[in-house]
């Protein structure tokens, strides 16, 4: 069957087995092979394509991870920073008890 209509995809079964009912017997068996490679094919290019994105999802999951904790962290040593400046403390002595540098504890002072 010739002159198939466009843009009625619901009927394209339709047309491939009207289509397929003008071939030879080993014209269907080759149609239909190729018909499953098709399918084969596109179905394993969608598994690729979800597993890709599962796997950049998982690794943009993690790196939020980190940069919030390294947020976290940096905010809670700003805090304690701000509180021992407060209560008097040499950046000398807020370094001392935190354990970093005197230039990294200056640049927070």
């Amino acid at each position: 069957m010739k002159g198939k209509e466009k843009d009625y995809p619901m009927f394209d079964d339709l047309f491939d087995a009207a289509d397929i009912g003008d071939l030879a017997e080993d014209q269907v068996i080759a149609y239909s092979q190729s018909r499953l490679k098709l399918e084969d094919d596109r179905e394993a290019l969608e598994y690729e394509v979800a597993q890709e994105r599962e796997k950049a999802l998982s690794e943009g999951r993690a790196e939020g991870r980190a940069e919030g904790i390294k947020e976290g962290e940096q905010n809670i040593l700003s805090s304690i920073i701000s509180h021992l400046k407060s209560q008097g403390s040499s950046i000398k002595q807020v370094a001392a008890i935190l354990g970093r540098s005197e230039d990294e504890i200056a640049m927070l002072f």
